[in-house]
């Protein structure tokens, strides 16, 4: 383990792992092709932080590999007009390069979002008003129709007799 300047040997031993490192991807495989411990490299990357920063410039040279890879399929894939060959790997290229795309509309999820914030906001509401005893009671909501109000004010009527 180094702390502050790596031996020469050291070095050199890191020197190993990196280069397999950026060629395999994997820790233990990369430590194994370097004829070292997986236990030292992790060791490396928690006290050398140069180690670290050289780590993840491995491993992004190994993504980048691998994304070379990906497109070269998909190249092969449009050489041959041959999409059914693969098309989970032409679905995950699109997902990664045009996210908001292919990936589905993520605006429901947010408005599902504000909706539960609402009645969570309304269900509160409710509970924290006092008790009126000797004025005249103002009839409140249930939270079914306090629901439906946000609802409706989101969405329009849910109810189909109101449509025109």
């Amino acid at each position: 383990m180094s702390v502050g300047n790596p031996t020469a040997d050291t070095q050199a031993k890191q020197r190993r792992f990196l280069i397999a490192y950026a060629e395999l991807g994997v820790i233990s495989k990369a430590a194994s092709a370097a004829k070292i411990s997986s236990v030292t490299v992790y060791k490396w990357r928690k006290y050398d932080i140069m180690f670290l920063e050289k780590m993840n410039e491995a491993q992004q040279s190994h993504n980048d590999k691998l994304e070379g890879m990906l497109f070269d399929l998909v190249g092969e894939m449009h050489k041959n007009l041959d999409y059914k060959a693969n098309p989970t790997l032409l679905i995950f290229a699109l997902n990664g390069a045009m996210p908001t795309k292919y990936k589905g509309a993520s605006a429901p999820a947010s408005d599902a979002k504000d909706l539960i914030a609402d009645f969570r906001k309304a269900y509160r509401s409710s509970l924290s008003e006092p008790e009126q005893k000797e004025e005249p009671v103002v009839k409140t909501k249930s939270a079914v129709e306090q629901a439906s109000d946000i609802i409706e004010s989101k969405r329009g009527s849910l109810n189909d007799r109101d449509k025109d």
